[in-house]
């Protein structure tokens, strides 16, 4: 059932990254083309600024869902029903905190771009997306943890993947009537309402939500421990454009939000990997099933740095020629920046590198034991990206999330040795040094290939050579060095398929 449900959790969390891959990067392109660089800007950096609240969050996601592992696992139904009440009691608390913050954000943010946009017309259109984020943050978020926890992210994948399509189809209707983007924000706002409403429903109809059982504040004890690592989760998120615009222009911040919309959405595709068996190993974790969980992931760690190698070193080679062609006609900013997309793809690797052992300590509980590591990788972004912005601009903020997510994945790393699975940290070092080795050879290769990328037809062409290229490359060599690990997730595979 686990390896059905991680499955299944895969193939439609991929496919859901694949949609919002394919949303976040046609629709900043019609935004640009149809509003401006600077229509573009504001609204990434309003976005960025409403993420802030989740703050509020305390680090309660994280915690509530590994506090729901062991319940349903034990099929506890009574436990689970006062943890559910519990956190839904926490989020209508945190509602009333959200709309304080909107009305003050409302009023001072359109201080910032005073010198491109009248107050009147950012002071709306903060509104305007505040909405979208309030809906889709506060009202479905308990069950949508209460579905991830019992491997049913494939449910939250489905119910967001129509959402997108039908916002994507709105957008581009919107776009071709010339509306405002007032206009056509209010009516993609309406749109997302549909999620909450389509978890509450499926909740209620496929779980016994005990609503007369005392709610069960005990699982919320560890939420100021899960603060250390929502911050340094929302930092990671939101630092680079939040010090763009205070440092800098909108303009950078339409040309950051360009690169980080494609580097990101990629980057969420590979995650959807990780994402899959996330709740598995919770599941055996709550088992008291260590060794099993430890075969998981040394098969799976190998793999997955392959499937992180392909994509970031694709990455790195393609997206200046996509953006150029993305971009084009567009004249009020430079969009091409190659060593600011190297350092870009280069920290959101590293970010990515962590997934696995993340998962693994959170499944675990340990949110405690790890925080401090939490909040110097918050510290180092923060301080790093403000003290070079000024000289380096986007390079600078991005080299500051390079040395935090660095920083990190070590720490995961040996926090891992020392407390959870006590592998030596040479098995990481040697995969990873291994598989940059690739990537760099294939970056330096792929310099002598000649094919010219004027248009997407030709990039399209281009980036197909490229992929193939590397996927052979990365693989093949990974099995002269890896062979046992390689195949081994194969044989686990086809081992409980025939159970």
């Amino acid at each position: 059932m686990r390896l059905k449900n991680s499955l299944y959790n895969t193939f439609f969390l991929l496919i859901q990254q694949l949609v919002t891959a394919v949303y976040g990067l046609v629709i900043p392109s019609l935004i640009i083309k149809t509003y401006g660089s600077s229509v573009n800007g504001v609204v990434s950096s309003i976005t960025q600024f409403l993420s802030y609240i989740t703050l509020l969050e305390a680090g309660v996601g994280g915690v509530i869902t590994a506090a729901m592992y062991k319940p349903l696992a034990e099929r506890n139904e009574n436990k689970l029903s006062g943890i559910v009440i519990a956190t839904e009691q926490f989020f209508r608390k945190l509602a009333k905190i959200f709309i304080i913050y909107l009305v003050i954000l409302a009023i001072i943010y359109p201080y910032f771009v005073k010198d491109k946009f009248d107050w009147l017309f950012t002071f709306t259109l903060v509104l305007i997306i505040s909405i979208s984020t309030f809906v889709q943050y506060y009202f479905g978020i308990t069950y949508q943890m209460l579905l991830g926890a019992d491997q049913k992210s494939w449910i939250v994948a489905c119910i967001q993947i129509i959402s997108t399509i039908i916002s994507f189809g709105v957008t581009l209707l919107c776009v071709y009537k010339n509306t405002s983007i007032h206009t056509l924000k209010v009516i993609t706002t309406l749109v997302y309402v549909f999620r909450p409403v389509a978890f509450n429903y499926f909740v209620k109809r496929h779980y016994k939500i005990n609503r007369y059982v005392e709610p069960d504040n005990e699982a919320l004890k560890h939420r100021w421990d899960g603060l250390a690592h929502h911050i340094a989760y929302i930092i990671h998120c939101n630092t680079d454009m939040t010090v763009l615009t205070i440092f800098s222009n909108v303009l950078e911040v339409s040309v950051y939000s360009v690169y980080y919309n494609i580097v990101v959405n990629i980057g969420k595709v590979v995650s959807s990997f990780s994402s899959g068996i996330k709740a598995s190993i919770g599941n055996l974790i709550a088992c008291g099933k260590m060794d099993s969980v430890k075969q998981i992931l040394d098969e799976f760690e190998t793999l997955y740095f392959m499937i992180i190698t392909i994509f970031y070193t694709c990455i790195i080679i393609l997206v200046v020629p996509f953006v150029s062609i993305y971009t084009r006609g567009v004249a009020d900013v430079n969009y091409c920046r190659p060593t600011f997309s190297i350092l870009l793809a280069c920290a959101e690797a590293a970010y990515a590198l962590r997934n696995p052992y993340d998962m693994v300590i959170f499944a675990s509980g340990h949110f405690k034991q790890t925080k401090k590591g939490a909040y110097e990788e918050a510290f180092i972004n923060i301080a790093i990206s403000v003290i070079l912005v000024k000289r380096y601009g986007i390079i600078g903020v991005a080299i500051g999330t390079l040395v935090a997510m660095l920083f990190r994945v070590f720490q995961y790393v040996l926090y891992l040795k020392n407390n959870i699975l006590f592998r030596s940290p040479s098995i990481f070092l040697k995969k990873l040094c291994l598989n940059v080795l690739i990537g760099f050879i294939v970056v330096v290769s792929s310099q002598y290939i000649s094919i010219e990328t004027k248009n997407y037809f030709q990039w399209a062409q281009y980036a197909f050579f490229v992929l193939i290229y590397t996927t052979s490359t990365v693989f093949l060599i990974n099995i002269i060095f890896y062979k046992k690990e390689v195949f081994g997730i194969v044989r686990h595979f086809r081992k409980n398929k025939n159970k």
